[in-house]
């Protein structure tokens, strides 16, 4: 018996609920479509919530956080903000890379985020090809987004994977609520300390 489009709605509501009261929204790093409701711009709306990563080994206790009334609030998160990559982040992603793909000879981080983008192709990652360089590592955007003034990206340290972690495109503003602009993949170096981080 095949499923209805109702009834994808209605499972797809059903385990987001499940995940809810257990505490765990690790459902925000789905690359389905996202809500169009204010406050609630973070959620996927569509029946099949398909990963950033379709990898199955994925580590962690789930993503915390709590629903509020204009908002989600994230914890256990870390704060990237755009700028040239670090040395720690270079040789984490080099030593990662050498692991897989037992290359070790790279000229220059364009050369490092080329290869880490085809080894994540290689684990099915379907996002634009597109990177943000940070001081830890890249992130590679599902969508092709414009990065403007006041973006950064947020990754989870309770829900990772081999190399990284998923990760959310943010724009901070002046309320505090900062706006959901994409989904990702982040390889690099994982911080230990997070922060909650409020999302609308």
């Amino acid at each position: 018996m095949g499923f209805q489009d109702d009834d994808f709605e209605s499972s797809s509501e059903y385990f987001m609920k499940i995940c809810e009261a257990k505490g765990d929204y690790s459902f925000v790093y789905s690359i389905a479509p996202r809500s169009k409701i204010d406050g609630r711009r973070w959620c996927p709306v569509e029946g099949k919530f398909p990963l950033v990563l379709p990898e199955p080994l994925i580590f962690g206790k789930g993503q915390p956080g709590n629903i509020q009334a204009t908002h989600i609030q994230l914890d256990n998160m870390y704060r990237l903000v755009p700028r040239t990559i670090g040395f720690d982040g270079l040789r984490t992603i080099k030593t990662y890379l050498e692991k897989r793909t037992k290359a070790n000879h790279y000229s220059s981080s364009n050369e490092v985020a080329k290869a880490t983008l085809e080894l994540l192709r290689s684990r099915e990652f379907s996002g634009c090809g597109a990177y943000i360089e940070l001081e830890n590592g890249f992130f590679f955007t599902q969508s092709n987004t414009v990065i403007s003034e006041g973006m950064f990206v947020a990754i989870s340290i309770d829900v990772h994977w081999q190399g990284g972690a998923p990760g959310i495109l943010l724009c901070s503003n002046e309320t505090g609520i900062n706006d959901f602009c994409d989904v990702g993949a982040f390889i690099g170096r994982i911080p230990k300390d997070g922060e909650s981080i409020n999302v609308g």
